[in-house]
């Protein structure tokens, strides 16, 4: 889901109540979108109904993927790479 929202793939705008942060994987600043990576910045939680919605769960589980996951082209190569993944319980 969150990748979908991420790439306008949903009608969920990803402004709000998702902020982005958009950096740079090769270090040249943003001009050169090629290496850029979306974040999403955690806003603080005041209540625990907020820090486990949707949103801030998801924001937070999508900062911590792997950088090659979050810059794949496809949902469907983006869900083989999950798939991939060796996840710690």
């Amino acid at each position: 889901m969150m990748y979908r929202i991420t790439y306008g793939l949903l009608d969920i705008p990803a402004t709000d109540p998702l902020r982005r942060s958009i950096t740079s994987t090769r270090g040249r600043g943003l001009e050169d979108m090629d290496g850029a990576v979306i974040c999403y910045r955690i806003p603080y939680c005041r209540t625990d109904t907020y820090r486990h919605s949707f949103f801030i769960s998801g924001a937070r589980l999508w900062n911590q993927l792997p950088k090659h996951l979050t810059v794949l082209q496809t949902p469907e190569s983006f869900r083989e790479g999950l798939a991939g993944l060796h996840i710690k319980h």
